[in-house]
């Protein structure tokens, strides 16, 4: 009845608590979900990332997790969902003592997600257990939002090859898909004015490929299931019968 997310909030929730079993029952069942589906790179994430709660529980060190959550946190399939499950677990680990503070992880994460105000404050919720985390995460938004305007100032003042040359270098050290996207309206619009257009080119399309809006949005949950709560309206998927001949039209 439960998408593996709910799973994953679960064992969260339950490692908050202290609640050995119900870590242990949400933990084993992603593990049953994740063998009987080995290519669901999703599904993986999930178990791994509960495999580190079931770790800390039991007093083992999390150094080889934190090195994997670093490397996980740049590559293309790495969603929103994704970086929300890792927040909130950092900051349940951090605040209960399982584990040393991580402000570079945490920007890592803050810094390629925090693509809108919504967005930053969605990611200082799921940190909410440790509110250095939050704090830092809002100010990974302002940031970017910083950096991005600053970029598009260049171009606006008629400098589109710098204010081009820094949001593609912006968008290269933090993979956010709004400085992808900022860097391709800018080549888009002022191609005919920069030398190597063609180089810039691919280099933003590579970019935009696998970090890119239109490659990577922003969604929770699996889009193969019902959404979470979602009932069948089939009758009003239907076109309405035609009126009996003894009624009224």
């Amino acid at each position: 009845m439960f998408d593996a997310e709910s799973l994953v909030l679960l064992a969260i929730a339950a490692y908050e608590r202290d609640d050995a079993d119900e870590l242990q029952r949400h933990h084993a069942e992603l593990h049953k979900r994740a063998a009987a589906d080995p290519d669901d790179v999703r599904l993986q994430r999930f178990v791994h990332l509960t495999d580190a709660l079931q770790r800390a529980h039991d007093s083992a060190a999390l150094d080889g997790d934190v090195a994997r959550w670093h490397d996980d946190a740049t590559a293309p399939d790495f969603t929103m969902e994704a970086a929300c499950n890792l927040l909130a677990a950092l900051g349940a680990l951090t605040h209960r003592g399982a584990l040393a503070p991580q402000p570079a992880l945490v920007e890592r994460v803050g810094l390629r997600w925090a693509t809108s105000k919504a967005m930053g404050e969605l990611l200082a919720s799921a940190a909410r257990h440790h509110t250095p985390y939050a704090e830092q995460l809002r100010q990974c938004e302002t940031t970017m939002v910083q950096r991005i305007e600053a970029a598009l100032r260049r171009v606006a003042d008629g400098d589109p090859v710098m204010g081009l040359a820094e949001l593609v270098t912006l968008a290269q050290q933090t993979y956010n898909a709004r400085a992808v996207e900022s860097a391709w309206l800018v080549l888009q619009r002022h191609r005919d004015q920069l030398p190597n257009g063609e180089r810039w080119h691919q280099q933003v399309a590579t970019l935009r490929a696998a970090y890119g809006t239109a490659r990577h949005r922003p969604a929770l949950g699996d889009p193969r299931l019902r959404p979470a709560g979602g009932i069948a309206l089939g009758p009003l998927d239907r076109r309405p019968l035609p009126p009996r001949p003894d009624q009224p039209a």
